[in-house]
C-alpha cells in the first residue's frame, strides 16, 4: 500500500479513492498471503499471513457513488473467477475493461463478460497470463 499512496502523491492524483478491501464474490473476511517484499503478488490463500476484509466490486462502486466507468483494469492474481460474480452491475456501467486472465479461469470469466454484452477487441499473451481488452457494446 505504501507504493500506491506514494504514486498517488507523486502524481497529484486528486480523483483517486483507495478502498482497503480485497475484491471477492461477497462481503466477509479472507486469509491473504503476501510475499515478503512483493505486495503486488498478494493472493487469497488458506495459508495466508493476514486476514483482509473482502467485498464485491459492485458494493465498492455503489458505495463510492460511481455511475459510469470509462476504463476498468482488473489484475487480481488469479481471483478473477471468484470476484467476477460480484461485478455484474459494475461491468454494465463500464465502457472498457482490461482483465488479466490465466488459462484456468479464461473460459469462465470470458463467458460471463460476453454475456453482459462485452466483446474482446484486443489481447496480449504474456505466457502464463493474457491481458484481454473488452468493449461494452451497450455503453
Amino acid at each position: 500500500m505504501d507504493v500506491l499512496y506514494s504514486n498517488i502523491k507523486i502524481n497529484s492524483c486528486n480523483n483517486v479513492s483507495v478502498v482497503r478491501r480485497a475484491v471477492w464474490r461477497g462481503r466477509g473476511f479472507a486469509s491473504m498471503k503476501i510475499p515478503k517484499g512483493n505486495e503486488q503478488r498478494a493472493t487469497i490463500s488458506f495459508d495466508g499471513d493476514v486476514i483482509v476484509e473482502t467485498d464485491t466490486l459492485d458494493n465498492i462502486v455503489m458505495g463510492l457513488g460511481t455511475d459510469h466507468i470509462d476504463f476498468l483494469k482488473i489484475d487480481i492474481e488469479g481471483a478473477e473467477a471468484e470476484a467476477i460474480h460480484g461485478m455484474k452491475e459494475t461491468l454494465k456501467i463500464t465502457k472498457y475493461l482490461m482483465i488479466e486472465l490465466r488459462p484456468s479461469t479464461l473460459w469462465m470469466v470470458e463467458e460471463f463478460i460476453n454475456n453482459l454484452n462485452h466483446e474482446i477487441i484486443d489481447c496480449v499473451n504474456h505466457g502464463a497470463v493474457t491481458n484481454f481488452l473488452f468493449l461494452n457494446r451497450k455503453e
